[in-house]
């Protein structure tokens, strides 16, 4: 145990590789010690501000930035209720007013803090909401709305709870009670019994949010490529990667312009998909066979991921894997892959990869038989991301303890500070892009990667890094010493105390705190 909280300066983050910084502010409004415990910005699409907020411990510095990343105004906000320790959505207006909602640790208490920039406001409201027989499911941030989506555990209904920055708030209600949700192949269950999903960290402290879904994506999960409000000529670098960590859970969340669409693979023979239309009230429910069907053994493992109108599922024994693609929309299957345990993969594109994320170096796995015996004793999980080739498909699996995530995710946090992983929820903030960084950073996985081309037929080539790999690599440690091992800190460099990643436009940004200068730098990574 010594020797793992030894590691934690690995996030002693140095800049040995260059990349085009793009702005610099001074944090002015701070006089404490302390540190900044977290950092996040938002970009607005009517007006392209940037505001960014800095938290430390009870107060929140914010910052409006104009275009070119130059301080318009600031604002700060004192004496933040301590239960509120949770970010769980952001929005804003075309005036330039941002508001944050918070929750407390359970999911069980809400508060809003509203920036208005132009008017030098700050507002604290509590939401006096009552969550009697509700449990907390995930926001969706959609520019100038958050919604919370609840489950009422009595009769399967989820509700959306609107926030909006002129602090008006409504729910919708969508009602599944007359669903048939299954467990098995034949073993209806309440919708709650499917959302329960102990491979997330933390789960088992704090029962309260075990009904939590993984959000992929905070964007259309069309393909960024082909967005109107991305460049055609995008590179595959723009596209986020998601880890095996996130995909490998079993209930998902994408957003699809104003459908939410929610995946529930807990039962092995079926994934079962909910749709919700955020605006007209519109839902939907529908059920997929799962490859393997007709297998029923306590090591088969399956799982979906869903990505530009098109649904992956995936299911493996310790003797044979199988991937089926379908249309999303048409349910027509495109394509079915399967290898054997006495065979070798011949769709995958890069060796069999056991990698113990940033704490550990990577090892091939030779055969096929030890690939199919890990996943099947694991999480599996399919990831895709969409390029101008084609697709890149990533299989692999977790076996993730919940205690071993959390100390992965306490000592990630020393290293931004000594912030605690439930304070402002590193392991469960709602923002999508720093989620799947900080899980592609920590992630212990097995896996393989796969290229497909667009009629999704195997196609040689190489596994180039992606966007995050260029990330990873700019702010990986430079170890100083290595025994054993324990790392030992450069006490002459300053070292990051926190960090963001989000998007402008077509470019993922990279944003890093100093704390000794007060500097907040933002980085361009294409």
């Amino acid at each position: 145990m010594n020797k793992i909280i030894s590691l934690f300066i690995l996030l002693n983050l140095t800049y040995a590789n260059s990349q085009e910084k793009i702005g610099e502010f001074t944090n002015e409004l701070k006089t404490s010690k302390r540190p900044i415990q977290q950092c996040f910005s938002v970009f607005n699409n009517y007006n392209n501000n940037v505001s960014t907020f800095l938290l430390e411990n009870k107060i929140i510095y914010a910052y409006l930035l104009g275009e070119k990343l130059n301080i318009k105004t600031k604002l700060i906000l004192k004496d933040l209720k301590q239960k509120y320790n949770v970010l769980i959505g952001k929005l804003y207006d075309n005036e330039d007013n941002y508001m944050l909602v918070l929750s407390n640790n359970k999911r069980t208490k809400f508060a809003t803090v509203k920036f208005s920039f132009n008017t030098n406001q700050v507002l604290f409201t509590e939401d006096q909401f009552s969550m009697k027989n509700l449990r907390f499911l995930q926001s969706v941030n959609k520019g100038n709305t958050t919604h919370l989506l609840l489950l009422d555990e009595k009769t399967s209904s989820i509700i959306s709870r609107k926030y909006t920055t002129d602090n008006k708030i409504t729910s919708t209600i969508f009602n599944f009670e007359n669903e048939k949700f299954l467990i098995n192949d034949k073993k209806k269950v309440p919708l709650k019994k499917l959302l329960t999903d102990y491979t997330k960290p933390n789960h088992r402290e704090i029962k309260n949010i075990i009904y939590e879904l993984t959000k992929i994506n905070e964007n259309p999960y069309e393909n960024e490529i082909v967005n109107k409000t991305f460049s055609t000529t995008t590179s595959r670098n723009q596209v986020n990667p998601t880890s095996i960590e996130l995909t490998s859970r079993l209930n998902k969340l994408y957003i699809n312009k104003n459908n939410i669409i929610i995946t529930l693979d807990k039962n092995r023979f079926y994934t079962q998909i909910l749709t919700l239309n955020l605006e007209n009230g519109f839902h939907s429910f529908d059920s997929m066979k799962k490859p393997l069907f007709n297998i029923n053994n306590m090591y088969k493992r399956s799982n979906s991921f869903i990505h530009n109108n098109v649904i992956f599922l995936v299911a493996s024994s310790k003797n044979i894997l199988t991937l089926s693609i379908y249309d999303f929309k048409s349910k027509k299957l495109l394509k079915e892959i399967t290898t054997k345990e006495n065979e070798v993969i011949k769709f995958k594109n890069s060796p069999i990869i056991q990698e113990g994320g940033a704490f550990k170096k990577y090892r091939d796995l030779e055969k096929t038989t030890k690939f199919l015996r890990k996943i099947s004793e694991s999480n599996i999980g399919i990831g895709a991301v969409k390029n101008e080739e084609g697709y890149e498909i990533i299989i692999g699996s977790v076996k993730q303890s919940v205690k071993g995530s959390t100390t992965i995710l306490t000592i990630l946090s020393m290293g931004l500070g000594g912030m605690s992983p439930s304070l402002f929820g590193i392991d469960n903030f709602s923002r999508t892009n720093f989620n799947s960084f900080t899980s592609y950073l920590t992630t212990k996985s097995v896996r393989i990667h796969s290229l497909l081309d667009n009629n999704f037929n195997h196609k040689t080539g190489e596994i180039k890094d992606n966007l995050y790999d260029k990330i990873a690599d700019f702010i990986k440690p430079q170890k100083a010493n290595e025994n054993g091992g324990i790392y030992e800190i450069d006490s002459k460099k300053e070292t990051t105390q926190a960090f963001d990643v989000f998007k402008i436009n077509n470019a993922t940004i990279l944003g890093l705190y100093l704390p000794i200068t007060k500097k907040y730098s933002f980085y361009k990574f294409n």
